[in-house]
């Protein structure tokens, strides 16, 4: 069985810090071998994966990115 290792995140942007506990064996996966972070990690949010990815936290992506979901369906209804 694979132990736990400690990733300690921080936000580029802001203060913001998280420690994450996940399993040696599924870091080594993502970090290594190129494994997709979605698929490997599925058990973290989307805000703690972008976190490990880019090093933005979930309050500063939705400031960067405010309503990008409202847009997407604004397109769809003028399509």
């Amino acid at each position: 069985m694979s132990e736990d290792i400690e990733l300690e995140l921080q936000c580029k942007y802001c203060d913001y810090e998280e420690l994450l506990n996940v399993p040696e064996s599924d870091y080594n996966a993502w970090a290594g071998n190129g494994a997709l972070l979605q698929e490997v990690f599925d058990y973290l949010s989307a805000g703690q994966r972008e976190l490990m990815k880019s090093g933005t936290c979930d309050t500063c992506w939705n400031k960067f990115f405010p309503n990008i979901d409202d847009e997407d369906e604004d397109v769809e209804d003028m399509g």
